[in-house]
C-alpha cells in the first residue's frame, strides 16, 4: 500500500509494500505452497504488507490465514492458536506445503522459539520482513536452524553492476554500518534533491522543486538502478534480495540466494 498520494510531499525511493508482497507471492507459487500463515504485527506496516500479499496470492492458495498482535506478551499468547492452525494446515496438505511469513520484529524470534515446543517447522517456508534482517544470523540460526526454506526479503541494490554501490558500501562499513537498501536509496534521494535543487530553489518555488525532483528521479540511475516513481511518488520497480541463514565453520550467517525483478516478476539466482 501507498505511504503517500498524489500531490503531496512525500517520495519514497524505497520499494512499498506492493513490491514487497510481489517477491513473497514469487517463492510461494515456486514452492506450489497451499496454506498460509501469517503473524502480522499491528501496525501500518505489518498491515499492509499483509494486504497486499492476500490480494497477490488469494488465487494461488487454498488457506491464508493472519495472527495479528500489538506488542510481544499479546503475541505469546496466541501461540496455542497458531500452533494448532500449522498442525490443522500439515494434517491436510503436507509440511512441505505450509507456508509461515513474519510481518514483524525481533519478538516473533521468541515467539517461534516457544512455539517448537508445540509443533515441528522442520519442512515449512519461512517468510521474513525486512525489520528481521537487522537480526543478527546467531539468532536466527538458533531458532530456525540451518533452514534452506527461510528467506527474508529486503531492498538490495543495483546487483548487476557493482560500480554504481561498491564505494558506498565499502564506506558505510567503514564507518560502522550495515549495508541495507535503504541506505542506498537515501544516498540516491540525496542525489536527486541536489541535482533537482540546482535547477529548481526549493525555498523560493517549492512546487518547481517537487515537478523538478520527480523529473529527474524517472531518469536517475543511482546505486538503486532506475528510481522511476509513479503518480503516489512510490518507487515503480525494485530489486529484493532474498536472504537466508547458513551455517559455515559452525557459525551462521546472512547469505543472498537469489533476487526478484519486480519490473520482470522473476527471481533470479546469485
Amino acid at each position: 500500500s501507498s505511504l503517500s498520494e498524489a500531490n503531496d510531499n512525500i517520495y519514497r525511493l524505497s520499494p512499498g509494500s506492493e513490491i514487497m508482497a510481489k517477491a513473497f507471492a514469487a517463492l510461494i507459487s515456486k514452492d506450489s505452497i497451499r496454506a498460509i500463515y501469517a503473524l502480522v504485527k499491528n501496525d501500518a506496516a505489518g498491515n499492509n504488507l499483509y494486504a497486499d500479499l492476500f490480494g497477490e496470492v488469494e488465487t494461488l492458495v487454498s488457506t491464508v490465514e493472519f495472527f495479528k498482535y500489538d506488542s510481544a506478551e499479546d503475541l505469546s499468547d496466541k501461540r496455542s492458536f497458531f500452533a494448532a492452525a500449522l498442525r490443522d494446515g500439515a494434517s491436510e496438505f503436507g509440511e512441505s506445503r505450509l507456508a509461515v511469513c513474519f510481518f514483524g520484529g525481533m519478538e516473533i524470534l521468541d515467539f517461534c522459539e516457544s512455539a517448537k515446543k508445540l509443533v515441528s517447522f522442520d519442512s515449512v517456508l519461512f517468510l521474513g520482513s525486512p525489520l528481521l534482517r537487522v537480526a543478527e544470523a546467531e539468532k536466527i540460526g538458533g531458532v530456525l536452524g540451518d533452514s534452506s526454506r527461510f528467506y527474508c526479503a529486503e531492498f538490495v541494490p543495483a546487483l548487476e553492476d557493482k560500480s554504481l554501490w561498491e564505494n558506498l558500501s565499502s564506506f558505510l562499513k567503514s564507518e560502522g554500518f550495515e549495508t541495507f537498501g535503504s541506505s542506498f536509496a537515501a544516498s540516491d534521494a540525496l542525489k536527486i534533491a541536489a541535482q533537482a535543487s540546482q535547477s529548481a530553489n526549493p525555498e523560493n518555488d517549492y512546487a518547481n522543486f517537487k515537478k523538478e525532483f520527480f523529473n529527474r528521479a524517472n531518469f536517475f540511475y543511482g546505486t538503486t538502478g532506475l528510481c522511476s516513481l509513479n503518480e503516489n511518488g512510490d518507487r515503480q520497480n525494485a530489486a529484493i534480495g532474498y536472504w537466508t541463514i547458513e551455517k559455515i565453520d559452525d557459525k551462521f550467517e546472512w547469505r543472498l540466494k537469489a533476487e526478484f525483478d519486480s519490473k520482470t516478476n522473476k527471481i533470479i539466482p546469485r
